[in-house]
């Protein structure tokens, strides 16, 4: 009861006339006297059964969808894992044949096909990883471990390690204050984040074009930002384009190689660390 003798709102089983019972949410009001002497009380009394009965089939629905993601991120991990140990040996033989490392082949064809199954295999063990990340990620099985990281031979190491992979891209260059202070986060997914959000500049953006990797300290926080003269992406996709499996989905991003997890695993590693990916 209240200080001004009102009951406090409570739900409480009611039977009608017909037998039949139902939840009501209660209030009441005393009545009283002139004198000011609780007399009685009015109360209203209000059918709840059927927000109840919703609230509980949220919950069941909301407990059933996080069992399926579990479900499935389980699932990921486990393919992944199952996919690492062939296509490593797949790697490692296809790569001994291309360097003829135990003698001739004998036809130079065949030096082209064991190319050809190492890219192969190597585009595939990268989508197995990013596989293998966004479910780790979505299990809350990623671990940060958080250490001191000096931004310019961080930054420099991700531009060549990026730029390595396609050696006829843009041109990249950085802009970065002097003498910055250090970054404190987890440097292995730091350098996934930078090297995922360069790999997707490096796509489309032509050879004769440029990438401009800057970085800036803001108050507490430091602010990474990667910008190219690319195609760019069309406005309306910009609220997805950081999901699953979702890419651009222009013609020309349509045929880009990937599958869409670099930005979602991104942003879920910035998220991870408490900061935030805006594109």
């Amino acid at each position: 009861i209240k200080a001004d003798g009102c009951l406090e709102p409570l739900i409480i089983t009611y039977r009608r006339k017909t037998g039949e019972t139902f939840p009501g949410d209660t209030v009441s009001s005393p009545l009283r006297d002139p004198q000011g002497e609780v007399i009685g009380f009015v109360g209203v009394i209000r059918d709840v059964g059927a927000r109840i009965a919703a609230e509980r089939e949220r919950l069941e629905a909301l407990e059933m969808a996080e069992d399926a993601n579990r479900a499935k991120s389980a699932f990921l991990a486990n393919v992944s894992h199952d996919l690492r140990t062939p296509l490593n040996a797949v790697l490692g033989f296809a790569e001994i044949i291309k360097q003829q490392l135990l003698g001739p082949v004998g036809h130079p064809k065949y030096i082209e096909y064991a190319e050809d199954i190492r890219d192969s295999g190597a585009y595939l063990l990268d989508l197995v990883n990013d596989l293998l990340d966004i479910s780790t990620i979505e299990a809350g099985q990623r671990a940060i471990r958080r250490e001191i990281i000096q931004i310019e031979p961080f930054l420099t190491e991700c531009v060549k390690a990026a730029t390595a992979r396609i050696a006829d891209g843009a041109t990249v260059s950085l802009e970065l204050p002097e003498n910055p202070m250090p970054l404190i986060a987890d440097r292995r997914s730091m350098k996934q984040v930078v090297l995922n959000l360069l790999s997707n500049s490096l796509k489309f953006t032509p050879a004769e074009g440029k990438i401009v990797v800057t970085a800036l300290r803001e108050a507490k926080r430091w602010r990474f930002c990667v910008a190219d003269t690319g195609k760019g992406i069309p406005r309306e996709n910009l609220e997805k384009i950081a999901s699953a499996f979702e890419r651009g989905q222009t013609n020309a991003y349509s045929t880009a190689d990937g599958t869409g997890l670099g930005l979602a695993i991104a942003k879920s590693l910035v998220e991870l660390h408490g900061g935030e990916l805006s594109i």
